[in-house]
């Protein structure tokens, strides 16, 4: 989903340059080979063209099997708390003198991977 079908493009890659997203599991529930998860998920989304940002803060849903490679999910639900798109401007005040986009190449940021 996020780099396309086998890494190969198209997915989140087609509109975002740069993304992150925060998974905070909240609770686990395992019975046997079956498990179901809530997990708060903060996103963030910066466009191809660096103009604009979207943002998410939801939850997943998760039911999860034990398979012979380990746990994989068998059935997830979204619930959408809050999403938003903007405009991306200069740094506000309070943040002068911090580059924008908050990707410093003398950090590492900027560069793809």
């Amino acid at each position: 989903m996020m780099r396309g079908k086998d890494g190969a493009g198209g997915g989140l890659d087609a509109d975002f340059r740069v993304w992150a997203h925060l998974e905070h599991p909240v609770r686990i529930k395992i019975e046997g080979d079956r498990a179901s998860s809530v997990s708060l998920h903060i996103n963030t989304h910066e466009t191809k063209d660096s103009t604009g940002s979207r943002s998410a803060v939801g939850y997943w849903f998760d039911t999860w099997k034990r398979t012979s490679d380990g746990w994989r999910i068998a059935h997830r639900r979204i619930k959408q708390i809050y999403f938003n798109t903007a405009l991306l401007k200069d740094n506000p005040r309070m943040i002068e003198g911090v580059e924008h986009p908050f990707r410093v190449k003398e950090e590492g940021f900027g560069e793809q991977a």
